[in-house]
């Protein structure tokens, strides 16, 4: 008889596309083939169903989309600013404590993805369609510190100055700021100001600063600048970008950004390594790459895509997870789209708009905001090491859960026969399955109840037939 066990699955997803079947074992036994809404991190090793969300506050009266979302950071507080379409034009809104409430000044503005930039106390926006506004509070908007007659897509902070860019490439940068004087920074945009590369090919999409670095992206590459000496060195342009700045993060110290095809990671000096391999058939599914949403905490990447279809299966407002710790993947869904994720540091909670509502996302939760949470992990191919010979599984799969209550166990043979059944008890007791076959799919799926379930391990044991004729 033989056995094969999996007690270990940290390595998150590694897809069935991404390695040779017959080379799963070793290094990356610790995976599985697809998992949704569940978690390799809470329970080192083990697989735990996805932490819930709850909306905040009201819904927004008005308003179809929301549009950025960004927060004025204080000593002591984070005032979260949401700027909003209501299908005409955008509006700003603020959270006042208890409430969202509109703002004053950004009102009845072009509608556009908002990006934020802060410095000196004040909040920055731009969206490519007005002249950029900053605030002090979140309540009222004017052009103090801004450039006027001057319409910009980008915005960051880097070196004591607010740098912004055109779509076409041309950045333009602030003065150093000095708070003892008001305006604590002043424009010359007739001189301050830099074209890069217009004879690559690409439009412009971004910036990220990692370090003392501040990474220009375009579409099909990215530069290094020095703003200090307005000089952006052209040899250093690497041959992959990002499709918009919503696909462009930074945490612990790299910039993690969505080409359009993969996720690499960078330190601004070495060339890019794609972190996206091991998940790329299901990367290759997202269908509008200009309406994803990349954010980060300290321990996460989020990357929200939409819907995706797997298999003829419709996943919707998916977001794919990446742990740093644990250089892994999973894939969450949400009975709504969660854009625009937000990570604030005040509270150590992770923010994201959809529609008029705003939520908090992977909270204490064991549901979304009342809508339950299915789950669902597909593990690797079991095959007991003798994938040519033929083996019996008769009442010898053994399986260890916890809150797991009424969770399902599907196994499937290499000829497409079934066989499924389900968890009664806390138990840790073998399952009633009666199949031969030279390899096995097992499954295990359910709704998440009164506590997030969790998944130890699995062990088989085998009775061997011999080789299949």
């Amino acid at each position: 008889m033989a056995t094969e066990s999996y007690r270990q699955f940290d390595a998150g997803i590694i897809s069935p596309n991404s390695i040779a079947r017959d080379k799963i074992k070793g290094t990356t036994q610790n995976s599985v083939a697809f998992a949704y809404n569940v978690d390799f991190d809470s329970v080192m090793g083990y697989i735990q169903g996805r932490k819930g969300s709850v909306k905040i506050g009201s819904s927004i009266s008005g308003v179809t989309d929301i549009q950025g979302i960004s927060s004025l950071r204080t000593f002591t507080n984070n005032i979260f600013v949401i700027a909003t379409s209501n299908g005409s034009n955008s509006n700003m809104y603020y959270w006042n404590g208890s409430a969202w409430t509109a703002s004053t000044g950004w009102t009845s503005k072009g509608l556009g993805k908002h990006r934020f930039a802060q410095l000196g106390g004040s909040i920055f926006v731009v969206n490519g369609v007005n002249d950029m506004m900053s605030s002090t509070n979140g309540a009222s908007w004017a052009t103090t510190n801004c450039p006027t007659s001057l319409v910009l897509s980008y915005i960051t902070r880097y070196r004591g100055r607010i740098i912004a860019m055109n779509t076409n490439g041309t950045v333009y940068f602030s003065s150093i700021i000095n708070p003892a004087v008001s305006p604590f920074i002043t424009w010359t945009t007739g001189t301050d100001f830099f074209r890069v590369n217009p004879d690559d090919g690409g439009y412009a999409s971004g910036f990220a600063t990692v370090g003392n670095v501040l990474l220009i992206f375009k579409n099909n590459g990215f530069y290094r600048a020095d703003i200090t000496n307005e000089f952006v060195v052209p040899d250093d342009l690497y041959q992959v970008g990002a499709v918009s700045q919503e696909a462009i993060t930074v945490a612990q110290g790299l910039c993690y950004f969505y080409s359009g095809t993969s996720i690499y990671k960078t330190d601004g000096a070495a060339y890019p390594v794609d972190i996206g391999r091991t998940i790329q058939n299901y990367l290759d599914l997202i269908s509008n790459k200009s309406d994803i949403y990349m954010s980060s905490n300290e321990h996460f990447i989020y990357l929200e895509v939409g819907n995706i279809v797997i298999n003829g299966l419709t996943y919707s407002n998916v977001v794919f997870r990446y742990s740093i710790r644990s250089d892994s993947w999973t894939i969450y869904g949400y009975p709504y789209r969660v854009k625009h994720i937000f990570y604030n540091d005040k509270d150590n909670k992770i923010y994201a708009g959809s529609v008029n509502n705003i939520y908090e996302i992977e909270g204490n939760y064991v549901n979304d905001n009342g809508t339950a949470i299915p789950y669902e992990v597909i593990f690797q191919e079991l095959d007991g090491g003798m994938r040519g010979m033929t083996k019996s599984i008769n009442n010898n799969l053994a399986i260890y859960t916890k809150y797991a209550n009424g969770s399902s166990i599907g196994i499937e043979n290499d000829e497409g026969k079934k066989e499924e059944t389900y968890v009664k008890s806390e138990q840790r007791v073998a399952r009633p399955f009666n199949l031969q076959g030279n390899w096995f799919n097992v499954k295990w799926s359910g709704i998440i109840g009164s506590k997030l379930p969790i998944f130890e391990g699995i062990d088989v044991f085998y009775d061997n037939k011999g080789v299949r004729k």
